[in-house]
């Protein structure tokens, strides 16, 4: 029985022995521990808590002093009408003041940061510090209740606080009956190991042994109207947004009525491409983009104008080796971006290989394509530059206060709230420049992909709309803006301006690649028989179409002969697939070449009621 007893006493023992050590580890990593925390809180009827907080420090290690972390925004869940809604809320903390040391503050990720001590001095044993400040908690925006929901001590501490004294004077009258002191763990409702009394409008009470990051937390229910005067989020920002949003709108409707192209395109019957225009410039029609593709497509046309040859070098199971030989020199009056991209291609040559003439037209490419684009000017100007650039200068406004106007209904507040404001930016955007790309085009694209593009920004506008008008702060003017802005989107980007010159090739382009897509063998038959090189005189505009195979399949049954700027490689009249697939996978090494060889050279979370750690104030500290 001794024995047993023994043995009992020596497991108590070293139960506690180890209790203790660990205790003092957690301190002793932390180098320093809170000897004492007094908190003394005067409660406002505006919803402003005066704060003193006496706090005895005890250095372990040389440190040159305490930082104290107050939060500057919270998330709560509170209760209303029988459900839970969630509510974001600013902080201000002023009025700082601290005894016993010098101090600094400064905003420090999301919290009023106040570091105590010198930089030139350090501390190891007692030392007392003594901290004052004014937290405003501002309107809780609801209309059931008014209630303190207020951590004494936040979470944020790294280092066990021994003991500590709390005193919550409430300025005016107050039934604090049902008052409740929560410690532990974040989000913990214990609470039996406080002790505190109720006297008149005061809480008093203490807590032994508060381990690292652990909180104390009052949560008082009170009467609605208790909290007077208390001060309210701005809603200047969201009216001034509603305002320029509706401005904005006002002026793209204008712009929609008054400077859009009437005319449309007129699809005519083609069976050839516009005379003197190259593929290249019909790809850039048809998009109003010079691609890679567009200027490659050359390599062909220039081939059936007689300009060169492609030689196909069997290299037994390896893809065929391709060779360039130039034929003759450009004339003088050719555009810049063929003269370029002849001269990238063959450079000081007469030939070039598929992997010389790559590495040639990485350097060249850039300079053909911009010059593509500024073929296109004069008599030959796509569409009014002023128009178009004011309707993008609309679009990108409206993204900017959508934007704004979103967070500044919400009062910027909430986790995140920049990067929800950056995010609306970027989608407006994105949404808007494919909805004035595809409009600019709109002759050539299907018009389903826009379409669905319009009714899903609809729908999430439309969902948002909702949002705002359950949980916003300021909802009319979320709403003015949401609207708004989303009309501004659509009609900027339906505001362009087309000159007669594009209306034209896009109706004489648009015939050809509706006869390329539905040709009629009897059709083909004539054409081949007045042009038996009709195949490869339309085969550039076929591939910039993105309808090479379609193209070739109405071959299949018509005899083509073969090119006589291609050759070396196996050919069969009745086999025009087969050209098309050589050519392609010509198209495919010199991509690859010219991709190649440009690549070397180029606050936290709560639930209704009260919990530990939950509330306005809190924060934490560590030692420095």
């Amino acid at each position: 029985m001794k024995n047993k007893i023994k043995q009992g006493l020596l497991w108590l023992t070293a139960f506690v022995l180890l209790t203790a050590l660990g205790g003092t580890e957690a301190n002793a990593s932390a180098g320093y521990e809170i000897k004492n925390f007094l908190i003394d809180a005067n409660v406002r009827e505006d919803a402003v808590v005066e704060v003193k907080e006496e706090i005895s420090v005890q250095f372990h290690e040389p440190r040159h002093g305490i930082y104290r972390d107050i939060p500057l925004s919270l998330k709560v869940n509170r209760e209303v009408d029988g459900k839970m809604k969630k509510f974001y809320y600013r902080v201000k903390v002023e009025e700082i003041k601290v005894k016993g040391a010098p101090y600094e503050v400064e905003n420090e990720d999301g919290a009023k940061r106040i570091i105590i001590g010198d930089e030139d001095e350090t501390i190891i044993g007692p030392a007392e510090y003594e901290i004052t400040y004014v937290l405003d908690m501002g309107d809780d925006r609801i209309s059931e209740y008014d209630e303190l929901f207020y951590n004494l001590i936040g979470n944020g501490w790294d280092t066990r606080i021994n003991h500590t004294e709390f005193h919550v004077t409430f300025e005016k009258d107050a039934d604090l009956s049902g008052a409740e002191i929560y410690a532990g763990a974040f989000e913990s409702r214990d609470t039996e190991r406080a002790s505190w009394a109720v006297n008149e409008n005061r809480i008093d009470g203490t807590v032994e042994e508060l381990q690292a990051h652990e909180s104390l937390t009052v949560f008082t229910r009170l009467p609605e109207g208790y909290f007077v005067g208390e001060r309210k989020e701005s809603v200047i920002p969201a009216v001034i947004a509603s305002l320029l949003s509706i401005v904005l709108m006002c002026f793209t409707v204008f712009r929609f009525i008054t400077k859009r192209g009437r005319q449309k395109v007129v699809e005519t019957i083609e069976f050839y491409p516009p005379e003197g225009m190259s593929s290249a410039e019909v790809g850039y029609i048809i998009d109003g983009s010079a691609d890679d593709k567009d200027i490659l497509s050359l390599i062909f046309w220039l081939a059936e104008k007689g300009y060169l040859t492609i030689e196909e070098i069997q290299n037994g199971k390896k893809d065929p080796k391709i060779v360039f030989h130039k034929m003759k020199d450009l004339p003088m009056d050719t555009p810049e971006h063929i003269r370029v991209f002849y001269k990238g291609l063959f450079g000081k040559s007469a030939t070039a290989t598929m992997k010389e003439a790559g590495k040639r037209l990485a350097k060249r490419l850039p300079s053909a394509k911009a010059a593509l684009s500024s073929y296109f000017f004069g008599e030959r100007k796509l569409e009014d530059k002023n128009v178009t650039t004011v309707s993008i200068v609309c679009g990108i406004a409206a993204g900017i206060l959508l934007a704004f106007g979103v967070g500044g209904a919400e009062a910027f507040l909430g986790i995140g709230s920049s990067i929800r404001m950056a995010a609306i930016l970027i989608l407006e955007i994105v949404f808007f420049l494919l909805l004035l790309l595809r409009q600019r085009n709109k002759a050539f694209v299907k018009q389903g992909v826009t379409k669905i593009c319009a009714a899903i920004w609809v729908v999430l506008t439309v969902m948002y709309v909702i949002y705002e008008l359950f949980y916003g702060l300021f909802p009319v003017c979320a709403v003015i803006v949401l609207l708004a802005n989303t009309i501004t989107m659509f009609l900027a980007s339906a505001t362009l301006c087309p000159t007669a010159y594009k209306l034209e090739m896009s109706g004489r382009l648009l015939g050809l690649r509706t006869f390329i897509e539905k040709a009629e063998l009897d059709r083909l038959e004539r054409l081949v028989e007045e042009n038996p090189s009709y195949f490869y005189r339309v085969l550039p505009f076929a591939y910039v179409f993105g309808l090479t195979d379609t193209w070739a399949k109405k071959f299949e049954t018509l005899a083509v002969p073969e090119p006589e700027w291609w050759y070396g490689g196996y050919y069969d009249t009745y086999m025009p697939m087969y050209m098309v697939h050589s050519m392609t996978r010509c198209m495919d090494d010199a991509m690859g070449e010219v991709y190649k060889n440009m690549s070397t050279t180029q606050g936290t979370s709560s639930s209704g009621g009260g919990f530990s750690g939950g509330g306005f104030g809190g924060g934490g500290g560590g030692s420095w």
